[in-house]
């Protein structure tokens, strides 16, 4: 595809939906990320817009979670405002990797006497 980029993102917000469809399902999603430039202090946020192509891999994004976008750079401009708002359409996103804050806590494991240690 021409004009294609792939860039690493790490979110800074869970997705939020933007369209659904009539039975209720998500149909475009954004994800509010940020990405670090390598060997830098330099960091750069933007959206990233997701439609029903990648919707079931941007609902698995949580605070937090790096991942990477293949996809466009696009423009609108905002309602009122004159001004130009850049995203990334994306076309596939892949590589989560979520962070340990954004996953629950696991369950207590219950304490074993000494002697039903599997480790004894």
């Amino acid at each position: 595809m021409k004009n294609t980029l792939e860039i690493q993102f790490r979110a800074l917000r869970a997705p939020r939906v933007l369209k659904k469809s009539e039975s209720g399902e998500p149909e475009f999603v954004d994800i509010w990320a940020i990405h670090h430039v390598a060997g830098s202090s330099h960091a750069f946020s933007i959206a990233v817009k997701c439609g029903k192509e990648v919707i079931d891999e941007a609902q698995e994004i949580k605070v937090g979670t790096l991942f990477t976008v293949k996809g466009r750079l696009d423009q609108t401009k905002g309602h009122g405002t004159g001004f130009y708002h850049t995203f990334i359409r994306a076309d596939e996103i892949t590589d989560l990797v979520h962070s340990k804050k954004s996953h629950p806590p696991k369950e207590a494991q219950p304490e074993l006497p000494q002697s039903e240690s599997p480790h004894a």
